[in-house]
């Protein structure tokens, strides 16, 4: 397709009950008189994590998935997305608070630990907890390919719903510009299986072959779905 017939369309979501994404530009910001370039937010709407259930075409076995981590990548064309202007961001921590101290008073030995430490009185030990922030959504890419992974942290895959949030600020180089959208997965190791009930049918299976089996599942009727993407979406910026 050509630059001066992209059209803006739809969000094409084929897994809908998975993950669902919606984006949508806002109002254009002339930055001078002579208009050097332009400025357009992007906003994501929605995006919308769940559990996705899929059968055979026989209809015969039901088995039911979710996500485990994705990633979200803009395609610039004749724009970019400086790297200070993308949002969804998750802060950096500078410095990490590390916890040293004896172990017991008869060894001397030093333990170093970024989640427990140990502390002595008395001849007794007690633990030091440290806690940490793990970001379930970071921003990686180029400034005309920028991303955003989704990754669970808390739960075994991912749930819930972020609304309204802003993306960053594009500025467009030259005209027409556009954006393509594509919510992507590595495979099967992002995945994750929750009803396999309708696989394993009862079956007393080892591991080995529970995994086999849904492998198998995952190449015929999931993969073939979502080879390209999951979601996508393409937006004409400026003409």
């Amino acid at each position: 397709m050509s630059e001066s017939n992209i059209q803006s369309t739809q969000p094409e979501n084929i897994l809908k009950s998975c993950v669902f994404l919606k984006l949508e530009k806002e109002s254009q910001v002339s930055l001078h008189q002579k208009i050097l370039f332009e400025e357009i937010g992007i906003k994501l709407t929605a995006i919308r994590f769940g559990e996705q259930v899929m059968s055979t075409a026989k209809r015969d076995r039901v088995v039911s998935f979710g996500l485990k981590r994705c990633k979200l990548i803009l395609n610039l064309n004749n724009c970019r997305m400086p790297i200070e202007n993308m949002g969804l961001t998750a802060p950096f921590q500078k410095q990490v608070k590390l916890e040293i101290e004896n172990k017991s008073k008869d060894d001397n030995q030093l333990d170093v630990g970024m989640t427990t430490g140990y502390r002595i009185t008395d001849g007794r030990e007690y633990g030091e907890k440290i806690y940490d922030v793990i970001p379930q959504v970071y921003t990686t890419g180029t400034e005309e390919n920028p991303a955003w992974v989704f990754q669970a942290i808390a739960e075994e895959w991912l749930r819930g719903q972020i609304t309204k949030e802003k993306l960053g600020i594009i500025k467009v180089n030259n005209n027409p510009s556009f954006l393509e959208a594509k919510l992507i997965i590595k495979g099967e190791c992002d995945l994750h299986f929750i009803d396999t009930s309708g696989i394993f049918n009862g079956k007393n299976l080892s591991d080995e072959e529970k995994i086999l089996l849904l492998r198998k599942f995952n190449l015929k009727y999931i993969e073939p779905r979502i080879k390209n993407y999951i979601s996508r979406i393409q937006i004409q910026l400026s003409q």
